[in-house]
């Protein structure tokens, strides 16, 4: 019973990470489709399109700016970026967060070999 609950706890997290990765080509696809502006092919964002794009706050974003976590430029009065910036960014995250689960996974190991160890 515990490891059919294991199982599906697997597949409703693997369905709730594809769901996630369709969503962001969805607003991939929906920014590129919607802008118009380009640098040498680059689409060009505006600061709300942005927000969309990440999910987050008009405030996070600014704070990503800030740290230069985030680099964009401004037209004008307007704050724009580049659709490789805001993809580049996106990358960066997802290989941290792959990196800590890889760290976690192998913490998880240790600790149960040494366990079976101690026995």
């Amino acid at each position: 019973m515990e490891e059919e609950f294991s199982k599906q706890s697997e597949l409703l997290s693997a369905l709730a990470g594809i769901r996630e990765k369709l969503e962001a080509v969805h607003l991939d696809v929906l920014a590129v489709k919607k802008q118009h502006n380009m640098i040498e092919g680059d689409p060009i964002l505006d600061f709300y399109d942005t927000c969309r794009m990440l999910l987050l706050s008009e405030r996070q974003v600014r704070r990503l700016r800030e740290e230069k976590k985030l680099i964009g430029f401004t037209f004008g009065v307007k704050r724009m970026y580049r659709y490789s910036e805001i993809k580049r960014y996106i990358d960066k995250i997802e290989n941290q967060a792959r990196q800590a689960d890889l760290s976690r996974k192998q913490t998880d190991r240790s600790l149960k070999n040494s366990e079976h160890e101690n026995r």
